[in-house]
């Protein structure tokens, strides 16, 4: 589980067709073989790590539903660490768990932050609470 909070941005240095190779030494210290680390908001699992990068799997039906296929190498990434039971609360919960891509229709500055508009696919809208969250790039957003 995920709060939606992103704790550090890293670089992507290796994308190759089923793994991923992140730099953040913050975020790699952190890790050992096995962790859970949110990557653009979508849960993956580390294979391999050094204390400066880490490595991840990412599995074809991950790659169909999120935008990790796309990175290349020097791409910027949204990380974030797991919650642990006794850690602080902040943002919302989320699993990480990618069920669609879809894509920004708007972003407009507001007095305290940003508004985002989302196109959002049929099939998920029965699924969405009014005021509950959604998570889109490692963000978490509020659904109005």
């Amino acid at each position: 589980m995920f709060t939606g909070i992103v704790s550090g941005v890293g670089k992507v240095v290796a994308a190759e067709p089923n793994r991923l190779g992140i730099e953040h030494a913050p975020t790699a210290r952190r890790l050992k073989i096995g962790s859970s680390v949110a990557v653009n908001g979508c849960c993956l699992t580390v294979v391999k790590r050094s204390p400066t990068i880490f490595f991840c799997d990412v599995v074809p039906e991950t790659l169909r539903r999120t935008n990790l296929g796309a990175l290349k190498a020097g791409a910027r990434v949204n990380l974030e660490l797991p919650l642990t039971a006794s850690g602080l609360l902040d943002g919302h919960l989320v699993q990480g768990h990618v069920d669609a891509r879809t894509k920004i229709r708007s972003i407009k500055g507001v007095a305290a932050g940003r508004e985002v508009v989302i196109d959002m696919p049929n099939v998920l809208r029965p699924f969405l609470v009014e005021k509950g969250s959604i998570a889109v790039d490692g963000m978490s957003l509020t659904v109005a």
